[in-house]
């Protein structure tokens, strides 16, 4: 679902929504959050996880320079992969920014369940962030997956 200059509330809200009739048809929405992107560019959610400690997160990416980011890693100045935890009552944890200056976009993603977070996507960014010790040390084009650890 796209999202231009907008809201990802349709998204989020949707798969709050979902979660809550999957585990308890009869209950009500608990909460329902609205991340606004200002400015200019596309914002895509591409997928939702949670962990047991009831946290949700949301992974996407974003081409708006306007997107409010606690922590960005690499240049982010392209499409890059967003990640944004919830904490149980809705409120922001954190939203970080991963990506170099090409188009990074649409990530999978997985917490485990010592609360560490896998992101997978492509990368067309000849100047996406890599660690030492990486197994491709030379950024280029390919598919990418980081772990990030709780800011």
């Amino acid at each position: 679902m796209f999202i231009l200059r907008g809201i990802l509330a349709a998204c989020i809200s949707s798969a709050l929504v979902a979660a809550a009739q999957a585990a308890n048809p009869a209950s009500a929405l608990e909460w329902a959050k609205q991340i606004q992107v200002e400015g200019s560019g596309v914002t895509q959610v591409a997928g939702v996880a949670s962990d047991r400690r009831g946290s949700l997160y949301i992974t996407g990416s974003t081409s708006s320079s306007a997107f409010s980011a606690t922590h960005v890693y690499g240049g982010a100045t392209g499409t890059s992969a967003l990640v944004v935890k919830l904490n149980p009552a809705g409120k922001v944890v954190y939203a970080i920014r991963v990506g170099g200056s090409g188009m990074d976009s649409k990530a999978g993603i997985a917490v485990t369940c010592d609360g560490g977070v896998y992101v997978g996507k492509p990368a067309s960014s000849t100047d996406f962030p890599v660690t030492p010790g990486a197994y491709q040390t030379t950024p280029g084009p390919g598919n990418v997956v980081f772990r990030l650890n709780a800011p």
